[in-house]
């Protein structure tokens, strides 16, 4: 589960939304 979340994070923050990273953090800290 942890790869799946890690590409769909990988997406939007490569393209520089700040708001969807911060997301990511506490998902893959869960």
């Amino acid at each position: 589960m942890s790869e799946r979340f890690n590409l769909s994070c990988a997406g939007p923050i490569r393209r520089g939304d700040e708001d969807v990273v911060p997301g990511c953090i506490l998902l893959l800290l869960s």
